[in-house]
């Protein structure tokens, strides 16, 4: 019988005649060596009362005897109505029907089923995004959102290191389409929470349509908040932004350009109250405009608001920066060339030390085909705090900020791609304060098709950041991560055991699986169009 509570029992280690003697240990098989070193379960206290399990009657003293106790070392539980391997009261507290061994009607029991509340066959992976600790274990905890065939949006959290469901809840109305994220605790309880953004049906409303962002607590299943924005926005877009009140909890925001003319908006409503704060709009005077939160440049201690996009009237990049406590109050704005191809716009972290996080703009310039990462101050739009510069034979280039590789307190710049003429993969770290120290240069043969570069944390237990390559391999068509470490050596290459449809998602993760090393999380579709997701570790 699979159950999913773990009934933690306590090894009694009591010495002494006296102990002995109230124990009664004139009988029964005793085996002095096994009791102490944990050998023999009979010699067990589940319920520390200082009577060992072999001599009680009711092991984990929830007032119901062992002969009738269907769980007998679990103190939360004793009936399982349906006989699914679940207790009652667990299935109770997750939402499930303790007196049908099958909740969801898909022909798998409720102990053996992983999506409980969703029919197994019309379940689809949307997002797998990892949690912090709701079960209290000391181990990172899993969070997969799923759609159902009917439109039906849920959440389930996993313990993956005993591959228990912790907790599963369903997220009210249907969507358009959605996007999933991990929130901040808005109610103190010590648990993250899980919040889904998207497009509803509003027919009373004068678009048709609304934007609705719905937060759960991961560890409650409860509503800590709803926030409402209106539907007449094309292309509407979930922006989290900092703390904009001083209250602690970071705010959320909308974005997306008014149907009548295209004007850029963005709406930012109080993290806790859903209060309209904020509201941030310009002309369409840009193409491809998106918001972006910045730094404190004012000295007023909140962070500024910034909209950047390419000028329509001369197709140069602009930054226009608007104060985080003043809509109304734009300040000076940041100007780049019109030299650009696929640029992005990146928030660094503070690489000059005035306390202030900096800005850079990332692209290929068209004047010199180098790939270039071009920062500037926080807190001066003026000048440049340097240019870094990679290969221009990089092709296929992504850049990734990566967590401070040499110690000095400030986060590196790389940058991953196929160079055409070395004919390799390479992934180059540039130290973040100093633009002419590469720190790591690493390579990988051309035996993937269309890979992407991931940070995957510490997956050899070194204590030094590893990174990865992913993609199908050219000779099989078998999906491979290929792990390596900043000395340019292998870690591992995960093959994984699914024959995906398409190149699934790859999510690093810290230890979710409980052996102190981080893990990658992979999920999408297999060629049978199922649903599925995989955990690799080393």
């Amino acid at each position: 019988m699979k159950k999913r509570h773990i009934a933690v029992a306590v090894a009694l280690c009591i010495s002494g005649s006296a102990a002995a003697n109230d124990l009664d240990w004139s009988t029964g098989n005793w085996d002095l060596t096994n009791w102490q070193n944990g050998g023999n379960t009979d010699y067990l206290d589940t319920d520390g009362d200082l009577v060992l399990n072999i001599r009680d009657d009711d092991d984990d003293n929830d007032g119901y005897a062992d002969n009738i106790d269907v769980f007998p070392l679990d103190p939360n539980d004793w009936e399982d109505s349906d006989s699914d391997g679940l207790g009652d009261n667990y299935e109770l507290s997750v939402g499930l029907n303790p007196n049908d061994e099958d909740s969801d009607g898909d022909g798998i029991v409720d102990g053996e089923d992983p999506f409980p509340l969703t029919p197994e066959v019309l379940k689809t992976i949307r997002y797998a995004m990892p949690i912090d600790d709701i079960d209290n274990d000391g181990i990172s905890d899993l969070a997969v959102i799923y759609e159902a065939e009917d439109g039906t949006v849920s959440a389930s959290v996993y313990n993956k290191m005993s591959n228990e469901l912790i907790n599963s809840f369903n997220f009210p109305n249907t969507y358009k389409s959605f996007t999933a994220h991990v929130l901040d605790d808005v109610n103190n309880n010590g648990s993250q929470e899980i919040a889904l953004f998207g497009v509803i049906d509003a027919p009373s409303s004068n678009a048709g349509q609304t934007s609705k962002l719905t937060v759960k607590d991961a560890k409650t299943s409860a509503i800590t908040g709803t926030f409402k924005w209106p539907g007449n926005w094309y292309n509407p877009k979930y922006t989290q932004l900092a703390d904009l009140t001083g209250d602690g909890i970071a705010e959320v925001a909308m974005q997306g350009a008014f149907y009548i003319d295209d004007r850029p908006q963005m709406l930012v409503r109080d993290g806790v109250s859903g209060e309209l704060i904020r509201r941030y709009g310009f002309p369409s005077f840009m193409y491809n405009a998106e918001y972006v939160q910045l730094s404190d440049m004012n000295g007023d201690d909140t962070p500024e608001v910034g909209m950047i996009g390419i000028l329509k009237r001369n197709n140069k990049i602009q930054v226009r920066v608007i104060d985080g406590s003043d809509d109304s109050n734009k300040l000076p704005s940041y100007n780049f060339g019109d030299d650009w191809a696929d640029y992005q716009w990146l928030s660094l972290p503070d690489i000059d030390f005035d306390n202030i996080n900096d800005v850079g703009l990332y692209g290929r310039r068209l004047s010199n085909s180098r790939i270039q990462l071009f920062t500037k101050s926080g807190a001066d739009k003026a000048g440049t705090l340097g240019i870094y510069s990679w290969p221009e034979d990089l092709v296929e280039h992504k850049p990734l900020i990566v967590n401070d590789i040499n110690f000095d307190g400030v986060k590196d710049f790389a940058v991953g791609g196929l160079r055409e003429n070395a004919n390799r993969y390479q992934f180059i770290i540039k130290d973040g304060t100093n633009r002419s120290e590469t720190l790591a240069n690493l390579g990988w043969p051309i035996t993937l098709e269309t890979p992407y570069f991931y940070e995957v944390n510490d997956i050899d237990g070194d204590g030094m950041l590893d990174f990865a390559l992913a993609g199908f391999r050219l000779r099989d068509g078998r999906f491979e991560v290929a792990v390596k470490n900043l000395d340019n050596q292998k870690v591992n290459d995960f093959v994984t055991n699914i024959d995906w449809l398409e190149a699934p998602t790859v999510l690093p993760v810290p230890d979710i699986n409980g052996d102190g090393l981080a893990d990658i999380v992979v999920y999408g579709y297999d060629k049978l169009g199922t649903s599925v997701l995989e955990v690799l570790s080393n």
